[in-house]
């Protein structure tokens, strides 16, 4: 039999709109358990994170059934509101049991904003600021990352993995704002109306996507005040400037303290072997990769032998370099997690190679009483795996 989902954020049968929503869009949920499973109550619970996080409860209807599935149903007001909405949902049966799910994310947008008329319209050309062009050959050093500087222009670039496995990206060719600035008359000759730059700001990649400070440009590029010259001749042109700024994440900063968190410790009872630590890592994985990157259990087992290879390689040896270590479960993350896994792991279909295995994990859940995940604190490490956190990360 086919597999049907409870929920999936990016099917319109359950979620509509797709994606993201102007402030005002009243988003239709919908839920769809298995009839079988019976479940007589359902709710969603609304996060507003830009509204001091509020909550909002709203009790979702039965509307009927179809295909075997029962169809819970609601709206979702989000008038007034722009900013994060995280949601998970409740299933309730008679028996007072419960189901949880999510917490997912909602972006709202201000749809009275409205994109400019030229955007898309003309020639735009797009730079990646470190091949461009340069003025001179840079010194590296003092700059974040270790980088290096291919000396000949015509190089290749190094793209072989490191001694730890791990394509560090490095090497820059040292493209620079005077190097730009110095193509602006050929730009114009090819008819070109917008200029858009890939990241500029301060990184330790020569592509940049990992800036952890947006004041700053990057030092091997110019300065602040060579970036605004830039724009200035570039209008002075009758061309426009455009950043691909990449705000919705950064990397890391030297200053910052290094974390190494992984379950690799068993949970015990006395001498009794209660849950591996890999069945936590596994828990972990699954959870989140169901939650938030809407991925079946299945696909993540099948995945789950590359995860424990890139362990080995891309963590592993750089735990004893870490500023603070966590190297086991949390006491209350087996329980909490219950919620969570439980449901997703038994709908793993019977002809799976791995469903034994994954039985096992499944009956170990049986020694733990379930805790309510409501009570995870939101400054919570779990929460990096089920949601809801207090961090601008989340």
């Amino acid at each position: 039999m086919h597999y049907r989902p409870t929920y999936d954020s990016r099917d319109l049968r359950y979620k509509s709109p797709y994606g993201a929503v102007a402030s005002g869009t009243a988003v239709a949920l919908t839920l769809r358990p298995g009839r079988a499973e019976g479940f007589s109550h359902a709710s969603v619970t609304a996060r507003f994170e830009s509204r001091k996080d509020e909550i909002v409860i709203v009790k979702m209807p039965w509307q009927g059934h179809d295909l075997g599935q029962d169809i819970f149903f609601v709206e979702l007001d989000t008038t007034g509101y722009v900013g994060l909405i995280w949601y998970s949902f409740r299933l309730e049966r008679l028996d007072g049991r419960t189901q949880d799910l999510g917490p997912y994310q909602l972006t709202v947008y201000d749809g009275t904003e409205e994109v400019p008329g030229w955007f898309g319209e003309g020639v735009t050309y797009q730079i990646f600021p470190d091949r461009f062009c340069r003025s001179r050959i840079p010194d590296p050093e003092g700059l974040v990352g270790g980088r290096t500087v291919h000396q000949n222009w015509e190089e290749p670039p190094e793209f072989r993995p490191n001694s730890y496995g791990e394509i560090r990206n490095r090497d820059f060719f040292g493209g620079d704002f005077q190097g730009v600035i110095s193509k602006l008359d050929y730009l114009k000759s090819l008819g070109v109306e917008t200029i858009y730059f890939n990241p500029i700001f301060e990184a330790a990649e020569n592509h940049r996507y990992g800036t952890a400070d947006y004041s700053r440009v990057d030092p091997m590029l110019g300065t602040n005040e060579d970036f605004s010259r830039l724009c200035d001749e570039a209008h002075r042109r009758g061309m426009r400037v455009m950043l691909d700024g990449v705000f919705n994440h950064t990397g890391c900063c030297p200053e910052a303290a290094k974390l190494y968190i992984s379950a690799r410790s068993n949970v015990n009872e006395g001498a009794a072997l209660r849950f591996k630590g890999t069945w936590m890592r596994l828990t972990r994985r699954a959870v989140r990769d169901y939650s938030f990157r809407g991925m079946e259990v299945a696909r993540t087992l099948d995945m789950w032998a590359n995860v424990r290879r890139g362990e080995k390689l891309y963590i592993s040896p750089f735990k004893n370099k870490a500023d603070i270590i966590f190297d086991s479960s949390l006491p209350y993350e087996v329980p909490v997690m219950k919620h969570y896994a439980l449901p997703i792991l038994q709908s793993v279909p019977e002809e799976n190679e791995r469903r034994e295995e994954l039985l096992d994990l499944v009956r170990a859940f049986d020694h733990f009483q379930g805790v309510d995940p409501q009570l995870v604190a939101r400054d919570s490490l779990l929460r990096e795996f089920i949601g809801g956190g207090c961090y601008p990360s989340h």
